[in-house]
């Protein structure tokens, strides 16, 4: 099997941008904001909390922001979901 080798096909837009239609990082505008992100169906708060952080360190090797990524849970906390708060 051979490729077919094509010229002046346009590459389509975005690249790297995955994360930023994931999650609402631009919102998160001052150190203190927060959002609250809902277990994905079936996954548990350990695999959240690890998907989550790593889609903040990205965001903020990005851009210099800082976030700290905590897990919530309805008995402790009043809430179910991991909390991402920025910091820098």
């Amino acid at each position: 099997m051979s490729a077919l080798v094509q010229k002046g096909v346009p590459l389509p837009p975005g690249g790297q941008g995955g994360h930023n239609r994931i999650y609402p990082w631009d919102e998160l505008k001052a150190a203190g904001d927060s959002m609250l992100l809902p277990l994905r169906k079936f996954e548990d708060h350990d695999t959240a909390r690890r998907r989550i952080y790593a889609a903040a360190r990205f965001q903020g090797n990005k851009t210099g922001a800082r976030y700290a990524v905590r897990v919530r849970r309805p008995s402790r906390d009043g809430e179910d979901g991991i909390r991402v708060w920025r910091t820098k």
